[in-house]
């Protein structure tokens, strides 16, 4: 099925308007650190409106993108306030900008066989796209 025509034109829609509202940056020189960093990120048509204005819609691009998004290559973030293993020794590694604590593992094999679709036509009914 892939990502439908008429949500990338509603997205599209909502960043125009996200592009033509934002705030406008305090002073020149903000605007030339904003316009200098999307000149390493965007082709030069795409400098002044960054990552708000849409391309044009590809079916084949997207489809061949969300064909790369599998259990094998996922990464598993987790962020809570209180973690059932919320314990010293639970953690493996400490970030070195602010001695903030994370654990960092590979996934289980097991997890990763549940979560992989092993029939191509199988869907889980809990993860669908809204209707128009």
């Amino acid at each position: 099925a892939g990502y439908p025509k008429w949500m990338w034109e509603e997205r599209a829609a909502l960043a125009k308007v996200v592009f033509q509202y934002q705030e406008q940056p305090s002073s020149s020189i903000d605007l030339v650190c904003a316009y200098s960093q999307n000149l390493l990120r965007y082709d030069k048509e795409h400098v002044v409106s960054g990552g708000c204005c849409s391309a044009v819609y590809n079916a084949e691009k997207m489809a061949e993108i969300i064909a790369t998004l599998t259990p094998e290559n996922m990464n598993v973030i987790l962020v809570a306030k209180v973690h059932q293993e919320d314990r010293e020794e639970f953690f493996n590694l400490e970030a070195p900008w602010f001695g903030t604590k994370y654990r960092k593992e590979r996934l289980q094999e097991e997890d990763v066989q549940r979560w992989s679709v092993t029939q191509p036509d199988a869907k889980n009914p809990y993860l669908f796209l809204p209707k128009p």
